[in-house]
């Protein structure tokens, strides 16, 4: 889909976190608690929330992604949630 640039591992879980090259797409990789991850957010954008649009997911050399459009410049959804509450 698209070349991914590594930004950080993620904070609370294993994995890491990657942006697009062209920095619109965010990029998370872990394990089964991101797939639970994932789906909840699903059921949230469903009810309406403001979440993020997830554009693609699945698994990859064994490791479940999701696929995401970025909030701004590439910042993660974890360090934008924090910043939004400090």
């Amino acid at each position: 889909m698209s070349d991914w640039e590594y930004v950080k591992d993620r904070t609370v879980t294993e994995g890491a976190v990657w942006r697009s090259a062209d920095g619109l797409l965010c990029k998370r990789t872990g394990g089964e608690d991101l797939r639970a991850e994932t789906e909840f957010q699903q059921l949230a954008a469903g009810l309406g929330y403001p979440v993020p649009e997830i554009v693609d997911s699945g698994s990859e050399d064994g490791r479940y992604f999701v696929v995401g459009r970025a909030i701004d410049s590439g910042s993660s959804h974890h360090d934008h949630a924090r910043a939004r509450i400090a």
